[in-house]
């Protein structure tokens, strides 16, 4: 709470607290903000653990491409989750991009965040807009791919080269394969022996971007790669998406399984 003690604080959050309390709040305007302890009524001597993370949101589950101008990336993300809600069946996903002190992308259970260090980095590293969207757009796909899989109890959702793997699979049936090239030329630049080093005191458990970059440019020369993914991804593509396969079989989709679950659910 900002501090005023001699107007009256203004409060963002009061609760009392027995053994464990748990909240967030948004800050409403830049200043300094105060956590007071109060043990005023107690009578024994407390011992009191705090812990506190910022996340500066850029955009979130409610981001529309209406409210975003087209080439920002709460444009993009608002996109993305649209395609994919048009495309496939999944829980409530929440997509934030946010401030980590480092450059990474993390998810969970229905959560995604990107960090903004990690956009910082790709504009840096890219300079081409087009660039930095198609590696920004991979990011977020091998991070909501965790998400889906997990969902969908797919047993290897937390496989690191299975997210790339569903990333690459979603990215082409969007159209997208030329955004997967530039990614994978961006995998392929970055120093092997830099990164190795760093994985040594920082538990990583992604493959060597040289290596990420040779599995994805062997998948997409892999004329059978999407179709492998079929089995995972029909059961939980919209009936729309599904009917409209029906109709026009893509080169990657199996009609079979198709006409199959349209009978399953029917």
């Amino acid at each position: 709470m900002p501090l005023a003690a001699s107007e009256g604080a203004k409060v963002l959050y009061r609760a009392e607290v027995q053994d464990e309390a748990k909240f967030e709040f948004t800050i409403p305007e830049t200043g300094d903000y105060h956590l007071v302890l109060d043990n005023r009524a107690g009578t024994s001597i407390r011992s009191v653990h705090v812990s506190a993370s910022v996340t500066e949101i850029m955009a979130g589950e409610n981001s529309a491409p209406d409210t975003a101008k087209p080439g920002t990336v709460p444009y993009a993300i608002a996109s993305l989750k649209a395609k994919l809600r048009l495309a496939f069946i999944f829980d409530e996903l929440q997509i934030d991009v946010g401030a980590c002190g480092h450059a990474n992308a993390y998810s969970g259970p229905k959560r995604v965040l990107i960090c903004v260090e990690h956009i910082a980095r790709l504009k840096d590293e890219l300079g081409e807009t087009q660039k930095v969207r198609d590696a920004l757009l991979f990011t977020l796909l091998h991070e909501i791919g965790h998400v889906m899989l997990r969902q969908w109890s797919y047993p290897f959702y937390d496989n690191e080269e299975v997210a790339d793997e569903i990333a690459t699979a979603i990215m082409v049936m969007f159209n997208e394969a030329a955004a997967v090239r530039t990614q994978a030329a961006y995998f392929a630049e970055i120093p092997s022996q830099s990164e190795a080093d760093k994985k040594l005191v920082i538990d990583d458990r992604h493959p060597l971007s040289v290596q990420r970059a040779r599995n994805i440019l062997r998948w997409l020369d892999d004329p059978d790669f999407l179709k492998k993914w079929q089995t995972v991804l029909v059961p939980h593509m919209q009936t729309t998406l599904l009917e409209t396969l029906a109709r026009k079989p893509q080169p990657w989709s199996s009609l079979e399984l198709v006409e199959q679950e349209l009978v399953r659910r029917n």
